[in-house]
């Protein structure tokens, strides 16, 4: 962990420094995963929908096509909901640690009392990021659990029109 470009920060910091660092890029790590598991899950709704979209015309089609929109629009209003959730975090929280980050980086030197309280920030800043973390993987797991449902209804889908085929 490169501390040498925290100039403002008393020596007998850098420890603390160095854990809260730690500790704010395993954050940032999770944030990063988070992101890819999100991208993936609305790629798997848009492909819900396309593949409601080409439902052949049979019997059940219009059931199955309702209750499937249903199903994608509830994945979808988790989705808002994650948005606002990750907006609302980048709008405020990211603001502050920029901040922070800019005093600890300075080359005049801080006081003890305010390197830590901006140190304590940044600790602040993670904990706030793992705790925004933990409610939208809880949302995006529920948004799963919809898509999921699609896909046992496509594998139902399939079977019916198997078991329908003349030999």
């Amino acid at each position: 962990m490169e501390t040498t470009i925290y100039q403002s920060v008393p020596p007998q910091l850098i420890p603390a420094l160095e854990a809260a660092l730690l500790k704010h890029e395993e954050a940032v790590a999770k944030l990063a995963d988070f992101k890819k598991q999100y991208t993936s899950v609305k790629n798997k709704a848009k492909r819900a929908e396309k593949y409601i979209a080409n439902l052949e015309e049979e019997e059940g089609r219009r059931l199955h096509e309702i209750t499937m929109t249903q199903t994608v629009q509830y994945a979808e209003n988790k989705f808002i909901l994650i948005n606002k959730k990750l907006n609302r975090f980048k709008e405020q929280d990211e603001k502050s640690l920029r901040r922070t980050f800019k005093q600890l980086k300075g080359t005049t030197p801080l006081e003890p009392h305010t390197a830590e309280w901006h140190i304590q920030g940044l600790t602040y800043h993670t904990s706030n990021l793992n705790d925004m973390l933990r409610e939208v993987a809880d949302m995006l797991r529920i948004a799963k659990g919809h898509l999921r449902k699609i896909d046992d209804m496509k594998k139902s889908i399939a079977r019916y029109r198997k078991l329908r085929k003349p030999l």
